[in-house]
């Protein structure tokens, strides 16, 4: 069976002068990113001018394309205009899952990069950097953004609901995650995992240990051992994985389990059955891998939808 592949989306939010030649720009400069990982992109357009989409199998140990997800910005003169007034042009990209609607307007999160044609510049606003607007749109410079969810003041909410069941996610009160087409992607991808590992769960957490999405629940008892095991790999991975460490580890005590680490600030991590099916389970992660990455990094902020924040809440 042919493995399910992400669609890259890139769109103009905002209807402003000069927007399709950014687009184009945008477009050209993905296709340079992902040049780079060996991976082969072509845009077509959809609907309109304002729309271009690609698909293709995301390169496993190279995230730079996927953190390109999020809003673009654009501060230019149209080649048209008479007055030399320069107009802003917003243009956003993100990964869905198959089947995933697509985002209408803008996507939450702030501006992940403002390009000046007029300076020629590109200011990274998570590093508060600059770089030549040529080697950007080459792709040669400002793509390897931080890690996406360094930094995150996750949490285990592990404490019961007035029900007796688990809360969820703490930032359920914003509205039901669980609800989320990315969340559902995720879980059910964890779930296909979890049946072909032959295990009893498969978990994703960021580098605090904390569970973001799991195959199925999970009681308190069970989510805090999966948030013990996982802090004590973490606190054995040296450098750490947000130092650009990589965690690619078979672990056979308490149970068998292989822990990955993708985007610099998670983790899959994948109990299985037979001692002896490591190598199955590390390929089914690998072909995996790039999808997990995509929608995890796709969750909205713990304010709901629309808000600006990268910090997360939340538990499985």
């Amino acid at each position: 069976m042919t493995p399910a592949v992400p669609t890259l989306r890139v769109w103009l939010v905002s209807d402003a002068p000069g927007g399709e030649g950014f687009l184009a720009d945008l477009c050209a400069m993905l296709v340079a990113v992902a040049a780079k990982s060996q991976c082969a992109l072509s845009f077509e357009p959809q609907g309109s001018s304002t729309c271009r989409e690609a698909r293709a199998e995301l390169p496993i140990d190279s995230p730079t394309l996927v953190r390109q997800a999020g809003v673009h910005r654009a501060q230019l003169v149209p080649a048209s205009s008479r007055t030399g007034r320069v107009e802003t042009v917003l243009a956003a990209v993100e990964l869905l899952a198959p089947s995933q609607p697509p985002t209408p307007g803008r996507p939450a999160g702030a501006v992940l990069k403002t390009y000046n044609y007029a300076l020629q510049s590109v200011m990274v606003h998570a590093t508060n950097e600059r770089y030549p607007l040529a080697d950007v749109l080459a792709g040669n410079a400002g793509c390897l953004q931080p890690p996406i969810g360094v930094g995150r003041r996750a949490f285990a909410a592990s404490s019961p609901a007035s029900d007796g069941t688990l809360i969820r996610w703490a930032y359920a009160v914003a509205f039901d995650i669980e609800d989320h087409p990315s969340w559902k992607a995720l879980r059910s991808l964890l779930q296909d995992l979890r049946t072909n590992a032959g295990g009893e769960n498969a978990f994703v957490l960021d580098a605090s240990g904390n569970v973001w999405c799991s195959a199925h629940s999970a009681d308190e008892a069970s989510l805090l051992r999966i948030v013990g095991f996982a802090e004590t790999i973490l606190r054995a991975q040296k450098p750490p994985i947000t130092r650009g460490g990589k965690l690619d580890r078979i672990v056979r005590h308490p149970f068998n389990a292989y822990a990955r680490s993708f985007g610099g600030a998670y983790v899959v991590l994948v109990p299985f059955g037979d001692a002896n099916n490591t190598d199955a389970v590390r390929s089914l992660v690998a072909t995996a891998l790039p999808l997990v990455e995509a929608l995890t990094t796709s969750l909205p902020p713990p304010e709901g939808p629309g808000g600006a924040s990268n910090e997360g809440v939340g538990v499985a």
